[in-house]
C-alpha cells in the first residue's frame, strides 16, 4: 500500500511548472520594461519640468531687464526735456521711443546669442557614426616598374574604359547611335570614289570597293585604338588627379572602340561581298583556315596602336597641344601604308617606303585572309616585328616611368 502522505509526480506536473516558471519570467521581463518605461518617462517629465523653468527663468530676467532700461529710459527723457523746446517735445519723444525700441531688440539679440554658445560649449562634441578613415599611404613602386592588377580586375577596367570611349562616339549627338553605320559607310563611298572612280587606283584584280573596305578593317582598327590611346590618360584625368589607379587598363581598353570599327567594316564588305555576288555571280570572299590571317594583322595592329599609347599617352596628358599635331604624321602614315593601293601600283621609287612600312605586313594579312590576296613579303614581316620588338620595351619603360612620377605626388 503506497503512503496517502507522499505525492507522486503526475506527467502533467513538470509541464505545469514550466508554464508557470515561464509565466514568472515573461511577467517579471515585463515589470523590467514596464520600470524601464516608467524611468525614460520620469527623466522626460524632468527635463521637460526643467526646460520649462529655464525658459521661465530666461523671460522673467529678459523682462527685468528691459523694465529697467525703460526706467532709465524715462529718467533720461525726463530731464532731457526740459532743455527741449515746447514745440519739438512730441518729436523728441517718438524718436527716443524709436530708439529705446532697437536698444532692447539687439540687447535681446545679444542674450540670445550668448546663451546659444555657451548651451553649445556645455554639450559634447559630436561623434560621427562613421568609423574614421583609414590614411592611405601612396607607396611609389619600383623606378621601372608598372602599377599591376589582377587580370581579372585589369580586364574590368579596361572594359569599362572602352565603354567610355565607345560611348563618347556618339554621346550629345542628334541622330546618336546611327552614327555607328553612317561615319563608315560616308568613309567607304567617298574614298572610293575619289580613289576608285577618279584616280582609277589598281586594286589586285579585286573590285575597288571591296578592296578598300578589306584595308579599312585593319587600318580603321589600327587608328581608333591610336586615337583613343594617345587620349586616354587626358580623357579619363579624372579617375587619376587623386588616387594611384593603374594607368595601364586605359591603354588595353582602347581595343574595344577598334574591334567595333573593325566589325563595322567588315559588315559593309559583306554587304559588298554580296552585292558582287548577286549582281557578277562571285563573292570575292574567302573564308577557311587562311582566314586566321585575319586575326594575325589585327593583332600586329592592336599591339602598334598600345606602343603609340604608352608613348604618347602621358604626353597628351601634360601637354595637351601635342594630340592636336599626332593626326598629321597619322595621315602621312595612311597614305604610306597600302591600305587605298598594292605596294605594286607605287611608283618603282617608293616601293621601298612602302616594303619597310612596319604596318605594311598587318595590313596584307588581313587582305590575305579576306580576300585571298598574296602574303606580304618577307621584308615586311621581319620590318614589322623586329620594329615592335625594339620600341616596345622601350614605350613600357618610358609609361612606367611617367606612372610613377605621377603617383609619386599624390
Amino acid at each position: 500500500m503506497n503512503d496517502p502522505t507522499q505525492t507522486t509526480n503526475r506527467p502533467g506536473d513538470e509541464s505545469d511548472r514550466v508554464t508557470r516558471r515561464e509565466a514568472t519570467g515573461v511577467r517579471a521581463t515585463a515589470n523590467v520594461r514596464d520600470e524601464a518605461a516608467a524611468e525614460r518617462a520620469e527623466a522626460k517629465a524632468r527635463a521637460s519640468a526643467k526646460l520649462k523653468a529655464e525658459n521661465a527663468a530666461e523671460r522673467a530676467a529678459r523682462k527685468d531687464a528691459e523694465h529697467q532700461m525703460r526706467v532709465a529710459h524715462k529718467v533720461a527723457i525726463k530731464s532731457a526735456l526740459a532743455e527741449v523746446p515746447e514745440a519739438e517735445r512730441k518729436a523728441f519723444r517718438a524718436k527716443a521711443a524709436r530708439e529705446l525700441e532697437a536698444r532692447i531688440t539687439e540687447a535681446a539679440a545679444e542674450r540670445a546669442v550668448r546663451q546659444a554658445e555657451e548651451k553649445a560649449a556645455s554639450l559634447p562634441p559630436p561623434q560621427s557614426r562613421r568609423p574614421p578613415k583609414a590614411e592611405v599611404e601612396h607607396k611609389p613602386l619600383r623606378r621601372l616598374g608598372l602599377r599591376m592588377v589582377s587580370v581579372r580586375t585589369h580586364l574590368a577596367m579596361a572594359g569599362h574604359f572602352g565603354h567610355n570611349y565607345v560611348k563618347k562616339y556618339y554621346m550629345d549627338t542628334f541622330l546618336g547611335w546611327l552614327w555607328f553605320p553612317l561615319r563608315p559607310l560616308a568613309d567607304v563611298v567617298l574614298r572610293s570614289v575619289l580613289f576608285g572612280s577618279l584616280l582609277q587606283v589598281a586594286s589586285g584584280g579585286k573590285p575597288y570597293l571591296l578592296f578598300l573596305t578589306v584595308g579599312s578593317v585593319g587600318w580603321m582598327f589600327f587608328e581608333r585604338a591610336t586615337f583613343w590611346g594617345y587620349r586616354s590618360l587626358q580623357y579619363n584625368y579624372r579617375y587619376y588627379r587623386a588616387i594611384p589607379v593603374p594607368w595601364l587598363p586605359a591603354i588595353t581598353g582602347t581595343a574595344v572602340p577598334g574591334a567595333l570599327q573593325a566589325f563595322l567594316y567588315f559588315l559593309i564588305a559583306l554587304g559588298i561581298g554580296v552585292y558582287y555576288l548577286i549582281t557578277d555571280g562571285q563573292f570575292y570572299l574567302t573564308f577557311g583556315v587562311d582566314t586566321l590571317y585575319v586575326l594575325l594583322g589585327l593583332a600586329l595592329l592592336l599591339l602598334y596602336a598600345w606602343m603609340l599609347g604608352l608613348v604618347l599617352g602621358p604626353m597628351v596628358r601634360v601637354v595637351r597641344d601635342v594630340r592636336l599635331l599626332i593626326p598629321y604624321p597619322i595621315m602621312l602614315w595612311y597614305v604610306l601604308t597600302p591600305v587605298v593601293y598594292t605596294v605594286d601600283a607605287m611608283p618603282q621609287q617608293y616601293q621601298a617606303i612602302a616594303i619597310y612600312n612596319p604596318l605594311t605586313a598587318p595590313i596584307e594579312f588581313v587582305r590575305h585572309g579576306l580576300l585571298g590576296m598574296g602574303l606580304p613579303g618577307q621584308t615586311s614581316i621581319l620590318s614589322s616585328v623586329c620594329v615592335l620588338a625594339a620600341l616596345t620595351p622601350i614605350a613600357v619603360l618610358l609609361f612606367a616611368r611617367a606612372e610613377r612620377s605621377s603617383h609619386v605626388r599624390l
